[in-house]
Order: C-alpha cells, then structure tokens, then sequence
C-alpha cells in the first residue's frame, strides 16, 4: 500500500485562498505543512493529523474542543486561524513564525546562561498562567514545541492535544498510541502517564520543571530511554538534583525546578502565576544582587511620648536616617515604605530581616519634650547580635547633628570605610527649624496619596517655603505634590503645571546637590513634556547622588515603560523593589507593564499585592480595573471602577473609567446613559485622556481622537501613558494614530 499523502485533503479543506509550498516535517501528532494565505499575503504553518492517529476522532467535538484554544491572545501564545476537519483527518492554521524551536537552540548550544534560561522561563510561565485563566491547559509543553523568535519565547500547539483526546469517540482511537491524549514520554506528567482522568493545568507545571532542568542542564533528567522505561520514571523514579549537574546555580532556582518536578501535584508551585511570582523574586542579575554590600533596614523610630504631634517627627527621623544612609554607595539601604510597612506588627528581628533582604536593623526610639530631644538606638544583626548601641540627650537645635552623628556610627559599625575628603552624610536642608517641622508635617501627608491629603500637604509645604525662600527640599516636594494631584485628578490647571514646573527648577538652582530635586524635575518632564532625554538626565542625576533613592528609579521605570522599553522598564521597577520590596507604587506599575504586554493574570496579581500593601492606591487599584477588562472578567472590572467612582472625592475621571468598562461588559447603552448624565463629562475641565477612552469603549473614534487632542493641549499627564494603554488599543491602526505620538514624542 502506497504511504498516505494528505495534500489532497489539505488543499480541498483550505481552498483557493491557501496556496501550499512544501511540508516542513512533522511531530509526534502531526505532519507540518508551510502555506501562503493568499487574502492576507501572509505564510502560514499548516498541521494535519494523518489518518491513524485521527481514527476515531469527531469533526464537531474537534471543531468545539478547539475553539476554546482559538481564543487565546497572548504576546507568547503561537494563534491559532482557523481549525477544521477534512475527510476525517483534523487540521488547524497557526502563523508562520520565523526562528529556531528550543529544541534546535538546545542541540546546537547546551545549557543556558542562568539569567537568559530565566528570562525564557518567565516568558513560558507567562502563557501558561494566561491560558490556565482561560481554562485552557496545553498537555504537550515541550522544546519542540516552543518557538524562539528574536530571542523570545511563543509556544504552539496550545489545547491541541486535550482538543483531540476530547474528541475521541471511544477509547480505541490512534491518539493514545500516538501519545496525544496524554502527552510526550520525555515531557509527561506522573498523571498524564497513569491516565488519570483528574488531570489539571498542574501537569504543564510539571512539564514547566522538566523544560527548565534541560535549559539549565542542557540535558532532561530521564534522557536516553525507551518511551515505557521514561514513563515509568516518570512515574516512580526521583530526579536526580539539578545542582548535582550544575552546582552553581542559585539555590532558590534549582528549588523552584525541583518542586515543580514533585510526583504528587500537590506539592508542586499551585498556578502558573506562583511560578512567575517565584521567578520575579530571584536575583540573578549581578548588578541588582544586595549581598555584593552590606545591607541595613531603618525601622521606624518608636515615639515614647505618645502623643500623636510628635509622630511625625519620629516619623521624619527615620526617613532623614534612611535618606542619609542611602547615600553611601557602599551600602545598601531599603526603602522606605517597606520599612513603614512593618511598623507596629511586633515581628522579630530575624523576620524583619528576611522579608526586608537585609542583613542588619537598625531600630530605636525618640522622645521630644519641648525642646529637648532623646534618642536611643542600637544596630542588630539577623541574629540578633548588637553591633552597636548608643543613646543621645539633646536639644532639637542639634536634630541634624544627632542625624550625621548616627549615620556615621552605623557606617563604622558595619565597618565601611568612607573617603576622608567626603563631605558629611547629613546636609542641614534648612536652618529654619520650624520651617523643617512644616515640612516633616507635609511629607507626612504627602504620603498618604489621596487628593485631601495632597492639598494638605501642599499648604504645609508652603509654609516652610514662606519661613525659608531657598527650602530646596521642600519645592522639590511641593512640585511633586501638584504633579501627583494633576495625576490622580486627570485635568491640570495652567496654574499647576507651570507652577510644579517653576518649583523643580528652583528647587535644582538652589542646591544642585539635592537628589529629590532632580528627581522632581525629572518628574514634571515626564509627565507634561515627554523630555525623554531631559528625564534620564535627571533621574540618573538623582540616582547619582543617591543610588537607593526608590522614587527617582522607580519614575525611571515608568518613564521607560511610557516610552514602550518594557525590558528596560522591568528591570528599573524590579531594581527598585529590590531596594523597596513593600513599595506598593512600584509593584503597581510593575501590573501596568504587564497590563501592557498582554500578561492580564500576572498584571491582576501585582496589582491585588499592591492594594493589599496600600489599600487606598487609586492608581492601582484603577490597573486592576483594566486587568480585570482585559482578562475578559467583565463583571470583576466594573466592579472595582464602579467602587472607584464611588469614594467620597471622586472626580470625571473615575466615572469616565466606569463609562469605558460598561462598554468593555457589552453594557454600551448603560454606559452612553451615564456619561450623557455626567455633565462634568463634557465640560472644558474634564480628564479628557479618560473621556477620550469612554469614547474608544463606546466605539466613537472621532471623538476619541478629539478628546485626546485636547489632553495633549490641556497637558494631562495621563496622555504619556498613550502608547503602551491597552485601552487604546482599537484606534491603533486608524491613520491619525502614529502622527498623535509623534506629536506628543511617543514614536518609535
């Protein structure tokens, strides 16, 4: 008997508008075929199951089972075209992706570095965790079938194999002796391999831990051996340690492989997003490592008068400790929020330490009564050990004093060597000490990030200006304050704009040497100017004279992902949790940057973490909104902008946001009814970056075009986010698109 030739079924089945040029080969299930899509002027990959594998095999479950698969959307997901059934053999027609399989890249060159395998490994994850939400599990990840492009990972064939089990009339079919239903010997699962009918998404986990050893191994753990005797190690037989073949691998990487290797799928990583979580928390790139310096946590000054006055110069004393120490560069100090994070929990030393990645606390306390000053600190180590301990009794005259004296201790105690022509740590901001009160008050407020502590905050600050015209601190904050006002607001004044611009730049030209200063400016360019290059210069400026100043390389993060640099944007965001591991700001942005690049479940993830460290992050809380729209759970995503739009000082923003969700839900006429309610909608003052986005959800694009130029004219701040806002999505591929980014230097 002559060997089969699909070709004819296969160019009946795609008709006249493919054109097949050649088979490519083929795997376990299926023969590969390279086709042009005439219509498109595209190529395509054609797969076609040959006919002893497809015996028994239902067109219309095939074509139901893989519809489900033919859904997914996702920056490292192969997409599936079109699927059929052709005289009983199942096809399907993904894009023809340019590049070599894993399996090529592994055979040609090994092992891989450990931050690439890494990098790969999170990309894999990625897709897993999005088609997982999606209730679609892939039962055959293997080298094979991940696809390298540009370096990147996509994988294919996603739900093809469980669409064909399921549409397997009997038990009797091809399939199994194939090895589709349950997957790929050197690739399968303890339950896949048994047949176990419960078989969940955790079998792509194990089959995440089997990819992982090869990349960082260059080798499977079960190599040369029959299909049955792989199996059965599989299902009996423990893998031998990933360190045993490569010793020097992070510790807490080769855990993560080998949990995921674990027989009873309990006791592997529970979801695809804990992988990534896990993967995110490895420190691999040596220029983010904090073990290369010591490393000390500032734990909040206990104030032992009581009163709630004195809180905030308790309070300031930390953070002026913090900003002190941060600016050795021999030393690495984390942030301040994280530590804040932790005041008042009880926790011990050695917990602190672990969750703040640090090797040493410094902890104590201050009590002020009138005029006179007492503090009291020692300097512990993770086991507890005092390294030093001292007790000062002053007069608030000498606070910054008291301040340079402490740093200076911690800097010998942990035995740093500090160049003699350095200047002190400590640089009196003002000689006005109660206009420093004003300003520890108003930093205070700051910080609580709602728009009625801002303006609190922004008169406090004012009055410290008004008792010291030359306060550089405290104009840097202020401008900051107006910036994050117009921010959460959505529709700046002139008046704001210019005036947060004015303060930055004075604030730089009274004392140059002040890092919040440049950081400040470095702001208000991002977010009014999209000064790219004047940007980097500043925050980098900042960084310079303060390398853990969290809020300069966390706006360098954002800066970066406005820009659409997503890897750089990562690696800055990721820097700055490093130093902040509890900053919630940072762990927001980091849910845009994956809201950006169609990772939805990780994006949800980063930004329920981050709300669950700051429950009063509108910001955030507004991503996860988004998130949630994009992940397609409509009703979750109206939810939160619906309790957005619902807090006391809401504002056209929020209820624009809500108009666009309503739409997303398929609840057009319920959102068109609520925003020709809302006269503030339509009004000169409106956030018109979010009216223009009502607009895309309720399919105007005109109007959205138009709301959107007059955010660029009216300078909302939120029109730098333009680029990488899923939101947008839709008016992409309109003509006036890419001249709009040029205009507001977003191009490219």
């Amino acid at each position: 008997m002559p060997p089969f030739d699909p070709l004819p079924h296969l160019t009946d089945a795609l008709g006249a508008d493919f054109t097949v040029e050649r088979e490519l080969g083929g795997g376990g299930m299926s023969r590969v075929f390279l086709a042009t899509d005439a219509t498109l002027g595209r190529r395509v990959v054609v797969k076609m199951l040959p006919a002893d594998a497809a015996y028994g095999v239902s067109a219309e479950r095939f074509k139901r089972e893989i519809s489900l698969s033919a859904r997914l959307q996702h920056p490292h997901i192969v997409p599936l075209l079109s699927a059929g059934v052709s005289d009983g053999l199942p096809y399907f027609v993904m894009p023809y992706i340019e590049g070599l399989t894993l399996r090529e890249r592994l055979r040609h060159s090994g092992e891989y570095p450990v931050a690439d395998a890494v990098r790969l490994l999170r990309e894999v994850a990625s897709a897993l965790a999005y088609a997982h939400r999606q209730g679609v599990v892939h039962r055959d990840i293997k080298p094979e079938n991940i696809l390298l492009t540009d370096a990147h990972a996509v994988i294919t064939d996603f739900g093809v194999a469980k669409a064909l089990s399921n549409a397997t009339i009997d038990g009797s079919s091809g399939l199994t002796s194939m090895g589709i239903a349950i997957g790929t010997p050197a690739y399968m699962s303890p339950e896949q391999a048994s047949g176990d009918p419960s078989t969940d998404h955790r079998t792509d986990i194990y089959a995440f831990g089997l990819i992982a050893y090869e990349l960082l191994t260059g080798h499977p753990p079960f190599a040369a051996r029959s299909a049955q005797a792989m199996i059965a190690a599989h299902m009996t037989e423990s893998p031998e340690p990933v360190t045993s073949r490569r010793p020097a691998l992070p510790p807490a990487l080769a855990a993560l492989v080998m949990r995921c290797l674990a027989k009873d799928a309990e006791l592997r990583p529970q979801s695809a997003v804990e992988l990534l979580r896990a993967l995110d928390d490895l420190s691999l790139n040596a220029t983010n490592r904090r073990e290369d310096r010591p490393s000390v946590a500032v734990l909040p000054m206990v104030n032992t008068a009581g009163d709630a006055e004195n809180e905030h110069f308790s309070d300031g004393l930390t953070d002026e400790l913090i900003g002190a120490l941060s600016k050795v560069r021999e030393l690495s100090v984390c942030g301040r929020t994280s530590v804040f994070a932790l005041k008042g929990k009880g926790l011990d030393i050695r917990t602190i330490a672990h969750t703040l990645h640090v090797a040493h606390v410094l902890e104590g306390s201050v009590r002020r009564s009138g005029e006179r000053l007492k503090v009291r600190l020692q300097l512990v180590d993770v086991d507890g050990n005092v390294l030093w301990a001292e007790g000062y009794d002053r007069t608030f005259t000498d606070v910054f004093d008291v301040q340079e004296d402490i740093a200076q201790a911690v800097v010998r105690a942990l035995k740093i060597h500090l160049a003699s022509s350095r200047g002190p740590l400590v640089q009196p901001p003002t000689k006005d000490l109660v206009a420093y009160e004003l300003f520890l008050k108003g930093r205070a407020m700051r910080r609580r990030f709602t728009p009625p502590d801002l303006r609190r905050a922004i008169a406090y600050f004012e009055q410290a200006i008004a008792r010291d015209p030359h306060y550089a601190t405290a104009k840097a904050w202020l401008s900051d304050a107006h910036v994050l006002l117009t921010v959460l607001e959505g529709n700046p004044t002139s008046q704001q704009v210019w005036e947060s611009r004015r303060l930055a730049l004075e604030a730089v030209a009274d004392d140059g040497d002040v890092a919040d200063a440049h950081w400040a400016l470095g702001q208000w360019h991002m977010c009014f100017e999209r000064n790219w290059a004047a940007v980097d210069r500043e925050l980098q400026h900042a960084l310079a004279l303060n390398p853990d100043h969290v809020d300069a390389r966390h706006m360098l993060g954002l800066s970066l992902l406005h820009q659409g640099r997503l890897d750089e944007a990562e690696l800055q965001l990721n820097q700055t949790l490093l130093t902040d591991p509890l900053l919630a700001e940072a762990r927001g942005t980091l849910s845009r940057l994956f809201l950006s690049a169609g990772q939805y479940e990780l994006a949800i993830s980063h930004a329920t973490e981050a709300i669950e460290l700051n429950p009063g992050l509108v910001v955030v809380l507004a991503a996860r909104g988004h998130a949630l729209l994009q992940a397609q759970r409509y009703d979750e995503g109206v939810a939160e902008f619906r309790a957005l739009a619902g807090l006391p000082w809401s504002g056209d923003r929020e209820r624009a946001q809500l108009v666009y969700s309503l739409a997303c839900a398929g609840r057009s006429a319920e959102g068109r009814e609520l925003f020709h309610g809302i006269n503030d909608l339509t009004s000169e003052t409106a956030a018109a970056y979010h009216v223009a986005m009502a607009y895309v959800g309720l399919g105007d694009a005109d109007q959205a075009f138009a709301w959107l130029r007059r955010a660029h004219i009216s300078l909302d701040p939120w029109i730098s986010a333009l680029k990488i806002d899923p939101a947008f999505a839709p008016l992409r591929g309109d003509a006036r698109f890419g001249p709009m980014l040029q205009q507001l230097n977003l191009a490219g």
